[in-house]
């Protein structure tokens, strides 16, 4: 017999229980979510990125005609700004301002950004999901790239990145920094970027020897 209480029970993906009750055979199982096809849009910055972002919270109705979930839109007032992150950004700085968690991007991805992700591709009306945040790219921790692994097992992946000669996005950065007094010298800054690399980049390829699906343009 089987005597799992269905309002209690969690109840995983597969059939769980078969038994005999009052002479019927009853079946107890949860339905797999859906196999979605997303695309992870994950910078790099300096790359057009916030154009991009605003462009898809400001279509958001249209990409949806289309077939396209671009779930979480940025508000109007962000994107007449300038200043959108991406959908994904965004909603984990909401998360942390409601927990009273610092902002940082690695404290952000490392608390929020699965959840964020599973819970977009649910909320998403359609079977195609755009996401979006340059922070993948910025911080990239070994747990993030696992969980990555597990999502391209759930759902058709493919992670979406822009890059563009490494002396011209480094004086790009250096110039954006400047502009908040925190340039330093510029020959110091191309030295250690020769010296260390761009993290931004080193993270692309990181996903790239995962052998996850990534287009780099």
């Amino acid at each position: 017999n089987c005597d799992i209480d269905t309002r209690k029970a969690r109840l995983p993906d597969a059939l769980v229980c078969i038994g005999d009750q009052g002479g019927e055979m009853i079946k107890l199982f949860k339905a797999k979510p859906p196999r979605k096809r997303v695309y992870i849009h994950v910078g790099v910055g300096k790359t057009g990125t916030s154009a991009l972002q605003a462009f898809l919270s400001s279509n958001a109705d249209a990409l949806e005609q289309l077939g396209l979930s671009y779930p979480f839109r940025e508000a109007l007032v962000t994107i007449t700004s300038g200043t959108c992150s991406g959908n994904l950004v965004h909603v984990m700085a909401k998360h942390a301002a409601a927990d009273r968690f610092p902002a940082q991007v690695s404290g952000l991805v490392e608390k929020y950004l699965t959840k964020v992700i599973d819970d977009a591709i649910e909320a998403a009306q359609k079977d195609t999901v755009i996401l979006s945040g340059e922070c993948i790219a910025r911080y990239l921790p070994p747990k993030i790239l696992t969980y990555f692994k597990g999502l391209a097992r759930r759902h058709d992946v493919t992670f979406v990145g822009f890059v563009r000669d490494v002396y011209d996005l480094t004086l790009s950065r250096w110039k954006q920094a400047v502009k908040t007094g925190k340039g330093g010298n510029l020959p110091d800054v191309f030295d250690r970027m020769l010296q260390q690399g761009l993290t931004s980049l080193s993270n692309l390829c990181l996903l790239i020897n995962a052998g996850l699906d990534v287009r780099v343009r």
